[in-house]
C-alpha cells in the first residue's frame, strides 16, 4: 500500500519557504566566513594602513540560488585600490598640488594586484565553504 499526502498551492509554498529559510541561514553564515577569509587575504597584500581600512565585505542572500558576497574597496581612499590593482599609464597631472600652471608628467606605475592573487589563494577554501569559486569582476 502506498500512502501519500496531498497539498495545495499555499501549503507547498509554505513548505518551500520554510526549507529555503532553513537552508539559507546556513548559507549566509558560510558566505560570511568565505568573505572574511578573502577580505583577510586582500588586506594581507596591502601595505598602506589607509587602503587596508577601505577593504570592505558584504553578504546578501535573497534565496538559495540568488545570493551575493562581495569584497571591495569602500571609503575615502578606495579610489587608490583601482590604480594599484591595474597600474597606471604615463599621464599629465595639471595644476599639480593646486598650483596653477604647474604641470607634472607622471611616468605611470606598475600593477600591484591584491584582489586577484587573494581570490586565487583562497579559492579552494571558498569552494569548500560555499561550493562555488570566487569570481573577480
Amino acid at each position: 500500500m502506498v500512502a501519500f499526502e496531498a497539498f495545495g498551492i499555499p501549503e507547498v509554498a509554505g513548505l518551500l519557504g520554510q526549507v529555503d529559510r532553513e537552508l539559507g541561514g546556513g548559507l549566509k553564515d558560510r558566505l560570511k566566513q568565505a568573505v572574511k577569509l578573502v577580505q583577510s587575504a586582500v588586506r594581507a597584500r596591502v601595505d598602506s594602513r589607509r587602503l587596508k581600512g577601505t577593504i570592505s565585505a558584504a553578504v546578501s542572500v535573497r534565496s538559495l540560488i540568488d545570493f551575493e558576497a562581495r569584497v571591495y574597496p569602500r571609503g575615502k581612499w578606495s579610489y587608490i585600490a583601482r590604480f594599484l590593482e591595474g597600474g597606471t599609464r604615463p599621464h599629465v597631472i595639471p595644476n599639480f598640488h593646486g598650483r596653477d600652471g604647474v604641470v607634472f608628467q607622471h611616468p605611470g606605475s606598475r600593477p600591484h594586484p591584491m584582489f586577484a592573487p587573494a581570490f586565487e589563494e583562497t579559492e579552494d577554501q571558498v569552494v569548500e565553504l560555499v561550493g562555488i569559486p570566487p569570481v573577480l569582476r
